[in-house]
Parts: structure tokens; sequence; C-alpha cells
């Protein structure tokens, strides 16, 4: 286990949520205790609330695992990853447990005097602003341990497993390509390349050749919405190349379309990331930016050493390490459907 740098001050409430959460109920029973007496004072429909939410995360994480297509090594890696940050947090909490409520008392004390509204007495305020900054010290001393752990854990992960990661969005339903996993990124836009000739051979030539510049623009403004600006060269290019398979798809017959479609709208769409790479480039940028401003881990520390991701994980391990076996049939006592 690593030596992990503690950062002793103290902590705000609100911190105290954010890093204190991910210990957990089992390896604290008072915490549990707490947390029941607080669900008890809570109004039904705030706790359906809480529950709708616990389960949309929940469902959120287990598509992407569905869709990442984790070997049995890399589950049990991604589980020691956790586990180390559990530690780390737990490690934390022990370091500032007797400020805890000292910083609650001076945050009642500003939130007293604000309820007043007679002026905040100067001694409140500096202390206010004391534990508001080592709040920000101690939160960056925490993000930048996990972001250190994160480093190692994408490590283990494939190429095609990160890109799944960073394009993906939480949903209830999964997505259609992620049930290809490692190729989800490129399975989406094949998909959506195959529709666009589906649909261009169903125009009539003449309607065609009076509209197929317009298509042509559609296609470039959907570009430019996710990778940016084209240049003046790339907008040439990215055209030339459409109006070509556009009419290679229509000179197709139904069975030749049916066969060689799906490989002429993949080979369109990975030459079109060639051509605009900006799409890549910009979600990294934005990556980039987000880690400047509120440092700590990227999107794939954000969904693998998520919380709740370790029962998930847990189950699906156990899974794999106990397949199902289903019962061999007896074909002569099979019926006829």
């Amino acid at each position: 286990m690593r030596k992990i740098l503690l950062i002793s001050g103290c902590v705000s409430v609100l911190l105290i949520s954010l890093v204190f959460s991910y210990a957990g109920e089992q390896c604290c029973p008072e915490k549990k205790e707490a947390n029941e007496a607080s669900i008890k004072h809570k109004k039904p429909f705030a706790i359906i609330e809480d529950k709708i939410e616990e389960l949309f995360e929940e469902i959120t994480l287990l598509n992407l695992i569905n869709g990442l297509n984790l070997t049995e090594e890399q589950i049990k890696q991604i589980i020691q990853y956790n586990n180390e940050v559990q530690l780390l947090r737990e490690q934390i909490e022990e370091v500032n447990n007797k400020t805890i409520q000292k910083v609650i008392d001076a945050f009642s004390k500003l939130k007293s005097a604000l309820e007043k509204n007679e002026g905040i007495p100067k001694d409140i305020e500096r202390y206010a602003a004391m534990m508001d900054q080592e709040n920000k010290e101690i939160k960056e001393g925490m993000m930048n341990s996990v972001a250190a752990i994160e480093k190692e854990l994408t490590t283990i992960l494939l190429e095609g497993q990160i890109e799944v990661i960073n394009t993906f969005e939480p949903c209830l339903i999964p997505p259609k390509n992620l049930k290809d996993p490692v190729r989800a990124g490129q399975a989406q836009d094949s998909e959506q390349g195959l529709n666009l000739l589906r649909r261009v051979r169903k125009i009539p030539q003449e309607i065609f050749d009076q509209d197929k510049y317009e298509i042509v623009e559609r296609h470039l403004e959907m570009v430019q919405k996710h990778t940016g600006k084209l240049t003046n060269e790339e907008r040439k290019t990215e055209a030339e190349r459409l109006l070509k398979v556009m009419e290679q798809a229509r000179a197709m017959s139904d069975k030749e379309f049916e066969l060689n479609g799906p490989d002429l709208a993949r080979q369109f769409m990975t030459e079109s990331k060639k051509t605009c790479k900006k799409d890549k480039e910009l979600r990294e940028e934005l990556e980039r930016i987000h880690q400047t401003r509120r440092g700590g881990p990227t999107r794939i520390g954000r969904y693998l050493l998520n919380p709740r991701i370790l029962p998930i994980l847990g189950k699906r391990l156990e899974m794999m390490k106990n397949p199902k076996t289903s019962e061999p049939k007896d074909l002569d006592k099979a019926q006829p459907k």
C-alpha cells in the first residue's frame, strides 16, 4: 500500500459530506446509526428522491461497467484502487476528527450572525475565513491524492475503454453501441453514418441532384457542433468525401448495400475522424480546463473511483468467478415450436 500524504487542518461541513461519505457504513457503525437517525427526520418524498437518485447512479455505473467489458484482473485492480481511496478518506477523517466540531461551531455562529442581520462580528468573520481556507487546502490535498491513484488506474485500461469513458453520458437505458464495448465510440459513428446513407438511398434522383449540397452543408454543421469550427480546407475535404460516399451508396443494389454499406459507412466515419481530429482534442482540452479549475481526478476517476462502484464490481467479480452454466438439453425431448 502506498504511503499516503495526509494534510492536517479543519474541514467544512461541505467537505465532510464529499470526502468522508466514501468510508461507508460497514466500517463505521456510529455513522450508520447517525444516517438512520437522519432518515427518520426526512420527509417521505425526500427519501423517495434520494432513493431514485441512488438507483439512477447505480444503473448508470452498471451501464458503463457493462460497456467497458472489463477483464477479471482489471476488476480486481480497480477494486484495489478504490480500497486505497477509501483508506485515504478514512485516514483524513481520523486526522481531522477533533477539528470537525470546531468547524461546525464556527459555521453555526456565522449562520446565527447572518440570521440576525446585524452585521458579522470580526472574530467570527476571521474564524470562518480561516476555516474556509483550510478547507480548500485539505480538499486540494485529497483531490491530488485521488488523482495520483487515478493515474495508476488509467494504466490498466485499454485505449478503447478510455475512449468509452470519455464519451459516456449518464443514462437509464444503455445505448445499443455499448453492446460492442471497446469499439463503442466507433460503433456509434458507424451507425450514424449508415443511417445517413440509408436515408440518402431513398431520395429520388431528381431531388438528390437538387438537394445534395444542402445535405452536405447540414452534415458539416453537425460535425462542427461536435468538433469546433472547421477550416476551409477541412470543409472542402469533408464535403468532397461525403459526396463521393453518397454516390457510391446510391449506385449499389439493395443486396450490395446490405453487404457493403456498413463497411462503407465505417470507412467514411474513420476517415472523417482523421480529417477532423478536433473532437477528441476538444474533449481533452475541456478535461484539462476542468482539472485546472477544480483539480482532482478526470472522468475516469469520477466514474471508476465512485463510492457506489465497489459493490457493483464485487458482484461482477463474483459472477465471473462462478459463472452460471445452463443444463445441457436433451434434444430427443425437445418439443418443436
